[in-house]
């Protein structure tokens, strides 16, 4: 039985983070084919992850679940991934500039700064919900 098209783009985005080089560009290669996976296939790509988790998903977030069926990093590192993922698409980031978006907010880590201080001030006016 062929393979979906979904299955080849999870085994695509697992081989991508196996052969990754273990430096922070690597990272951010494999994230931003998965941000661009999403982007362009979040309609359909939901019911191959959940055949392929073969359980229910521990979140209903499809960055880190995509995240955790093709890569084996630990729950932490998804998470904080699957924010920055989420800002950018919050954002409408294209996928062709993630990432320059994520080296112009001082990488991973300075994304989350600068969303929560936005957060943070949009919540002091009584402007976020």
């Amino acid at each position: 039985m062929p393979k979906s098209k979904g299955f080849r783009i999870i085994e695509n985005l697992r081989a991508i983070f196996e052969n990754r080089p273990h430096q922070r560009d690597g990272t951010l290669t494999y994230l931003t084919e998965v941000y661009k996976t999403v982007r362009k296939h979040r309609s359909w790509i939901d019911d191959d992850i959940d055949l392929e988790l073969e359980r229910e998903p521990r979140t209903s977030n499809l960055f880190a679940h995509l995240i955790e069926v093709t890569s084996d990093l630990t729950p932490k590192m998804r998470s904080k991934y699957a924010k920055v993922l989420r800002i950018a698409d919050e954002r409408r980031i294209k996928f062709r500039n993630f990432e320059t978006f994520v080296k112009s907010k001082g990488g991973f880590n300075g994304v989350i700064e600068k969303f929560r201080s936005k957060r943070r001030k949009l919540a002091s006016i009584g402007q976020w919900q």
